[in-house]
């Protein structure tokens, strides 16, 4: 233009686009590019400098970047100013107006923005880096500058003489760049380290205060009235655009971004129909309309959600649809690019069918995954829920004979999951095809017969790949079930972590695990090697079925052309992708139907029908009605022996008669010839010897047991029974949750309750009262506290008919009488009560007794008959009351606002994952590896894109009518590269080839060093995790629950193993995917970063955002998913007393409870992720429509590169995949790096102290006198020390027994004298040397101890005996002859007879025996027996007792004991109350002086 107005604005002639330069021209760059941005800069930084917002503080870090960003922004105020005044000055002439005029705006403009930093300094908003607006902004300045300071250097390099002033000018827009480059340093820091904090909406009233209170003006209101922080049922009055959009989603992502996302009630509420309890009812009605058949689960499916599954696949048919529209506009589009005849009308209509395409594209994508979702969360929550009612209504004993907990657990996740992946699999399975038809048929357009060179090579890979998977699903396996047997001793190696510490198997142990451990690795490193093979093929498939397919079109004679060449690259791309999914699409759908196949298996067993079980005829036949239970010729049996449970208390006494009765028919065992009648009030009594029929009599009764012939029945069948077993089931939760069981708590009946079982003194000194946390399996509480709590809430519950199977074992004699008078003959005298025990003391005022002996009833009849022949024989009991008979206490500690929970609350960190998680991941696998793996991935990316950057320049050179042609910031065009034109093919197909080779070397390094990484760290991980938790202190297991520690060996573990190097391998492939497509693209097209600089804000608020909200999501997640596996694992332990109590609808709805929870986040999450996917692909959509409106607009100034504008194109269709798959393979990463995050919390557990004085002199003990001087123990800092400051000193090979309440502080002696706790205060030593002083190791080897708890673990009777075999089997065999066991195990088949898990086929007493057989193996010189007698029937005791005054009559023996027979014999006799030392004498001197208080236990009978 020289039109005279212009020169005098510019300068010069006007002109848009330079053909000198190549570039647009520096006038209109200031006029029309520049001034309009920063004005808009300006005016945006003034207006959020006159915001008025609240002040937020900011961490050191975040001031000093906006102090830098403050000092940049005024330099960048001056600059211009400089510039203008120089010019002024050199050339002595006016600047050209646009120049001034610029000049004049960058200084305004950055001064505003300088005051807007000195706001943002103060607060504005909680991220220091400002609102998004203005990062878009600066953004598209930085773009900006770049650009100009390529001009300049453009005009700098053609000037001849090399002018001062365009000298001057390249220089300033050098140090420009510079500036805005450490501007952009500035607004790393994030909103991590702010301090910022959100009050609580709605306010909480708790449960005691006055309504009326006078301090707080509110009211109690429903979550989600008025309360702007609940978002409402998803979807629910939202507009068509809005889920169209996905905008709906807004407030969870605002919700999660503000960190106030903490629990599932800040979640949506689920949609109507995606309800667990509605979708497992639909599927259970279906279900019961369909015959039984191994097809009938699936049918149910079909039934329910076919309408919604099928339909859906419209979506995804669109999707692809468009997906192929891509290639075909591309080559339609580099092809008028390439004509130089065409009307430019053409280019802009095939650019925007382009970018309309891939709308549509991503439109029907997102909504196809997300309403594929949403079907699968509906069947999740319908499978699971149907799974947990279902195990509710079987027979226990037909469904513990068929399935372990291990394979009804799996069916609750593993087979779930899989059954519902498998709904995306199953479309796949048609829209592979489709996509690989499409693909094949425009391939022949382009290249003709060419591409079947390529398509031979991916068919061919498709079986290998098939061979690879096949022997990966084998591995896993294997694998597999390598974890879960590790896992399994690992459970049963923890839950008796007490006596492993005590007899010093830690290394043993740990050892054990570790060799399972090895063969588990072996099989990871074997599929890792086959993984690492697979990602091999599918990261080279692309570079060399290219190579095959270009080089045979180019050997067919054809010439290569921008738009054939990478319209082929883009099918090509499009077709590697279904070719490698299918076979995996194929194996998901396999192991679906797998899954299928095994819950089927479950929905086999017939449903528990009590009508069936229980003959109500016989009883109506009766003409008296106050018969309770009749039993007519009964004959009743386990279904088999019980697969191993690993911790199964729910079966009575885990199936005692398995053990040693001799009534077995096929390994099962039975009760014959059973005929009772039980009225109802009766008090019955069942006693026997060990593994007579005890427990089994009273699950006959529950219906726990087939009857294979005769009748039972029972008069109120509707209302159940309460039973109390000797192992105690209790639920995690508090004390009072599990007296309440369910039933609304009434305080006068709660307390009496409390009284009669004898709970009042043990509630009064916790802390929290009944309010108490008793973690799992009331793992916290004393033996005796599970057992009174268990029959407390038995109590509650005002059954009419009670079964107690031995509940006098685990307490001591005064709390046993206690329960007997005021509970057993007090609150339930007018129950029906049948109770099974070894104390026949309390059976003097039964109304009727029967003796069981090898499964028949050996006599039934009244005490006096029963009883007569070791009448003057019963056994005196150890402790009766020693005060006045008691009275309830008022003052009972029942205070709703005492609670102790958050002690065995899980700790989860928030925010984002600290520097130091990533750290130990890297040690975990070495530096060396570390460094490695980059350097391959680096290598591996740049050799990729430098494949694509000399096929691009190949076809470009080629082309003979390109005379225009631009590829880099510095005019590369114009090197010679001679080697390739079109006389030496032959030489660019060789370089070609060369560099793909390169690709294949690096990808294939990359794979296998990532490969051996991740195991190196897996197994770096493991070792370090199983040191540190079996070498923890003994607190460390009673405040942490068993489950969550589990989940550390099994869950986190394996995400360790498998999940994390997996995602993490994807990310870095992903991320360096993106960068290289990024700057090849730049590299074409270097005004694309206009477009592209202002969408890195934008992404980077989306990540940001999304990955603040996902963190969040998968934590509540996690949370909410606990609940859902602890209930039913809970549930599956105490099936029989759960179905028993009738309690079945309650514990139904606080599953579907739990589920419902954990679907809400789930939904929550798929709908976050829809929500970042579409605006990723949006994203790709502006980075195509850049791309594609520059390539028409160079193509109309004739500077258009067909090859970098096609290979652009082809990178910018691919890129919607890369930075979604960046996003959500950062967030899936940074959610997997969680479990090393939880891995490393145990890491820092303290340990037990390695630290020891002196090594122990030799054959030390050899007096075996213990002192304690002052000993003070405390467990925890919460709790109350256990011995206060107590001192006694034995005699060498003296025999103590120590009597006490529960709760005294009996077993604290052992834990102090063992080690277990350290010491608050005081000094214990034996034989004058000061334990402390010893090695943890030497002191426990040189001492025994007979549990109170008996630990047996899977595997064999010898390995349980000796498993560091250091006995010979002579040795054994005479021990287990001492421990009356000889018989029993020689029937079972010798030493090497297997024991289940927990020792689940013995019974508790049996268990104990072999406890003993341990102890008399030992032949300490200390021996310490800790109530190890009280499961056992009394002419066992006394053989015991025999036993241990024959083999240990060298040693000293400490015994506790409720029993005074037990005691008796023992040469002084220690009394404790309280924590304290009452007596401390002979039984003689103590019985001789009738205030003592042993006198007093003794005589008042």
């Amino acid at each position: 233009m020289n039109n005279s107005k212009w020169v005098s604005i510019c300068g010069e002639d006007f002109v848009i686009w330079s053909q000198k330069q190549h570039d647009f021209g520096i006038c209109f760059q200031n006029l029309f590019l520049h001034i309009p941005i920063l004005a808009v800069f300006g005016v945006s930084s003034a207006y959020f400098f006159g915001l008025h917002t609240s002040t937020i503080p900011r961490s050191k870090v975040q001031r000093f970047a906006l102090v830098i960003r403050s000092i940049i922004s005024i330099m960048l105020t001056f600059s211009p100013i400089i510039e203008i005044c120089y010019n002024i000055y050199l050339n002595e002439e006016t600047m050209d107006n646009a120049s001034v005029l610029l000049g004049v705006v960058q200084g305004i403009s950055w001064f505003s923005h300088f005051m807007y930093t000195l706001r943002l300094k103060k607060g504005l908003t909680k991220n220091p880096r400002g609102p998004m607006l203005m990062s878009i902004i600066w953004s598209l300045i930085f773009s900006l500058t770049i650009l100009t300071t390529r001009s300049r250097y453009l005009l700098y390099r053609q000037s001849t003489d090399r002018e001062y002033t365009v000298t001057e000018s390249f220089g300033l827009s050098c140090f420009v760049l510079i500036l805005q480059v450490a501007y952009a340093i500035s607004l790393i820091p994030g909103e991590d380290n702010t301090d910022f904090t959100f009050s609580r909406s709605p306010l909480e009233v708790s449960e005691t205060q006055s309504l009326l209170d006078s301090s707080n003006y509110t009211y109690v209101q429903f979550a989600g009235v008025d309360d702007p922080q609940y978002l409402g049922v998803a979807m629910e009055h939202t507009s068509l655009l809005s889920k169209l959009s996905f905008s709906w989603v807004n407030s969870l992502i605002t919700k999660g971004a503000s960190d106030t996302l903490t629990n599932s009630y800040d979640l949506y509420d689920l949609p109507p129909g995606v309800g667990s309890r509605y979708n497992s009812r639909r599927l259970e009605n279906q279900l019961e309309d369909l015959p039984s058949s191994s097809w009938s689960f699936l049918k149910g499916l079909h039934k329910c959600y076919a309408w919604e599954f099928y339909s859906v696949g419209i979506l995804r048919l669109i999707a692809d649809c468009s997906g192929f529209a891509g290639p075909i506009l591309l080559n339609k589009l580099v092809s008028f690019i390439e004509n130089k005849s065409e009307d430019i009308e053409w280019g802009y209509i095939f650019a925007m069918l382009l970018i309309g395409s891939t709308t549509l594209a991503a439109l029907c994508d997102t909504h196809f995954n997300f309403m594929m979702s949403v079907v699968g969360l509906k069947m999740r929550g319908g499978i699971i829920t149907m799974i947990y009612r279902k195990t509710l209504s079987v027979n226990s004993s037909k469904l513990t004979s068929n399935l372990s907990v291990g394979e009804i657990m799996n069916f609750m996740s593993t087979d779930t999951d899989r059954i519902v992946n498998s709904c995306p699999s199953f479309h796949s399975l048609w829209s592979i095809p489709f996509q690989i038809s499409v693909a094949l048929y425009l391939l022949y357009q382009q290249v003709g017969v060419a591409f079947l060179a390529g398509l031979v090579f991916s068919i061919v890979l498709i079986p290998i790949n098939k061979l690879i998977a096949n022997k990966i699903g084998e591995l896993s396996t294997k694998m597999m079930k390598q974890k879960d047997d590790r896992v399994k001793l690992t459970s049963e190696i923890l839950r008796g972590y007490k006596p492993i510490k005590l007899y010093v198997w830690e290394q043993h142990f740990i050892s054990e695990i570790s060799k399972k451990r090895d063969v588990e690795l072996r099989y990871l490193k074997g599929r890792k090697y086959l993984d690492a093979l697979c990602v091999y093929f599918w990261a080279t498939t692309p570079v060399v079925i290219s190579i095959l397919t270009i080089g045979t079109y180019v050997l067919f004679g054809n010439k290569l052309t921008a738009a054939v060449v990478f319209t082929t690259i883009a099918l090509l791309n499009m077709l590697v992708s279904p070719l490698n999914a299918f076979p995996w699409v194929l194996n998901g759908l396999t192991e679906a139907w797998v899954s299928i196949k095994r819950i089927q298996k479950l929905l086999d067993l017939p449903n528990i029908d009590y009508n069936k079980i229980y003959d109500q005829n016989k009883l109506d036949n009766e003409n008296d009605d106050n018969v309770e239970i009749l039993i007519s010729n009964g004959k009743f049996s386990w279904e088999t022996t019980p697969i191993n449970l690993e911790n199964k208390p729910n079966t009575i006494s885990e199936n005692e008669e398995n053990g040693v009765a001799r009534n077995r028919e096929n390994g099962s065992f039975k009760l014959t010839n059973i005929d009772v009648k039980i009225y109802k009030g009766e008090f019955i009594g069942i006693i026997g010897p060990v593994g007579s029929g005890k427990s089994s009599f009273l699950a006959a009764i529950l219906g726990e047991l087939s009857a294979e012939s005769g009748s039972i029945g029972i008069r109120h069948v509707d209302t159940g029974s309460a039973i109390v077993t000797q192992q105690s089931w209790l639920q995690r939760g508090t004390i009072r949750d599990n007296i309440l069981f369910g039933k609304s708590f009434d305080e006068s009946k709660y307390k009496s309750v409390i009284f009669s079982c004898g709970l009042e003194e043990d509630l009064n000194e916790l802390q929290a009262g009944d309010m108490t946390e008793v973690g799992d399996s009331g793992g916290t509480l004393s033996g005796g506290q599970k057992t009174r709590i268990a029959l407390a809430r038995a109590v509650y519950q005002d059954k009419l008919v009670y079964l107690f199977d031995d509940i006098f074992s685990a307490v001591d004699v005064k709390v046993g009488k206690h329960i007997f008078r005021h509970c057993i003959m007090g609150l339930l005298k007018e129950k029906t009560r049948i109770l099974c025990t070894h104390h026949s003391k309390y059976l003097l005022n039964a109304d009727k007794i029967i003796v069981l002996q090898n499964g028949y009833f050996k006599s039934i009849g009244i005490p006096s008959e029963i009883l007569k022949s070791d009448k003057d024989e019963i056994m005196t009991d150890l402790e009766l009351e020693l005060d006045a008979p008691m009275e309830m206490n008022k003052d009972l500690n029942i205070d709703d606002s005492k609670d102790n929970n958050n002690l065995f609350k899980e700790v989860s960190k928030k925010g984002s994952l600290e520097l130091n998680v990533c750290v130990s991941y890297w040690k975990g696998m070495g530096h060396f590896i570390s460094i490695s793996i980059l350097m391959t991935v680096t290598l591996m990316q740049f050799t990729r894109n430098t494949t694509d950057w000399w096929l691009a320049n190949g076809v470009t050179l080629q082309d003979t009518n390109s005379t225009n042609i631009t590829t880099t910031f510095f005019e590369l065009e114009e090197m010679n590269l001679g080697l390739i034109d079109n006389n030496n093919m032959k030489t660019f197909l060789l370089i070609y080839l060369g560099f793909a080779c390169l690709n294949t070397v690096f990808t294939l390094l990359r794979a296998f060093i990532f490969a051996y990484g991740g195991i190196v760290a897996a197994k770096t991980f493991h070792k370090k995790l199983l040191r540190t938790v079996l070498q923890s202190k003994c607190v460390f297991f009673d405040v942490t629950p068993l489950g969550r520690i589990i989940n550390r060996f099994s869950s986190d573990t394996y995400t360790v193993d498998d999940s994390l190097p997996f995602i993490l391998n994807i990310l870095l492939a992903q991320l360096f995917g993106l960068l290289g497509s990024l700057v090849i693209t730049v590299y074409g097209l270097p005004w694309i970063c206009v477009i592209l600089v202002p969408l890195i804000p934008i992404y980077t608020w989306l990540l940001n955002q999304y990955r603040m909200t996902s963190r969040e999501l998968k934590r509540i997640s996690s949370v909410t998913l606990s609940p859902v596996y602890n209930h039913f694992n809970e549930t599956l332990l105490g099936l029989m007393h759960i179905k028993a109590m009738r309690a079945v609808v309650r514990f139904q709805r606080e599953n579907e409870e739990n589920i419902e929870a954990n679907l809400k986040a789930q939904f929550a999450s798929q709908a976050a992720a829809r929500w970042l996917g579409l605006r990723l692909q949006l994203i790709s959509v502006a980075i195509i429509t850049g791309v594609s409106l520059i390539a028409v607009i160079q193509h109309q100034y004739d500077i258009a590169n067909p090859g970098f504008i096609g290979l652009a194109i082809s990178y910018a269709l691919s890129i919607t995949s890369s930075l979604a798959g960046v996003i959500n393979a950062f967030t899936e990463t940074e959610r997997e790096m969680i479990a090393v995050e939880r891995l490393n919390q145990y890491l820092e557990v303290p340990s037990e102290t390695a630290y020891y004085v002196m090594d122990a002199p030799f054959a030390w003990p050899g007096q075996g006198v213990l002192s304690f001087k002052n000993v003070t123990l405390q467990y925890r800092k919460d709790l109350n020390p256990s011995l206060k400051r107590i001192s006694f000193e034995t005699r060498p090979s003296e025999k103590i027994g120590v009597v006490g309440r529960t709760g005294a502080g009996k077993s604290s002696l052992i834990a102090a004298l063992f080690r277990l706790v350290d010491l608050l205060e005081g000094v214990i030593s034996i034989d004058s040397i000061d334990i402390k002083n010893l090695s943890l190791a030497t002191l426990r080897s040189r001492m025994f101890c007979i549990p109170q708890d008996p630990f047996l673990f899977s595997g064999t009777l010898r390995a349980n005996l000796d498993p560091l075999g250091e006995f010979t089997d002579d040795e054994v065999w005479s021990a287990l002859r001492k421990a009356n066991l000889f018989d029993t195990i020689d029937s079972l088949g010798g030493l090497k007879c297997c024991i289940d898990g927990s020792g689940s086929n013995f019974s508790v007493g049996q268990k104990q025996l072999i406890c003993l057989a341990r102890a008399v193996l030992h032949n300490p010189k200390i021996l310490c027996i800790d109530e190890a007698t009280a499961n056992v029937d009394e002419e066992t005791d006394k053989i015991i007792q025999n036993a241990l005054r024959t083999a240990f009559r060298n040693s000293t023996v400490v015994t506790i004991a409720h029993r005074v027979q037990t005691i008796l014999d023992s040469d002084r006799v220690l009394v404790m109350h309280q924590g304290e030392i009452v007596e401390f004498d002979s039984p003689d001197v103590l019985m001789s002086d009738s205030n003592s208080y042993f006198h007093k236990l003794v005589e008042n009978k």
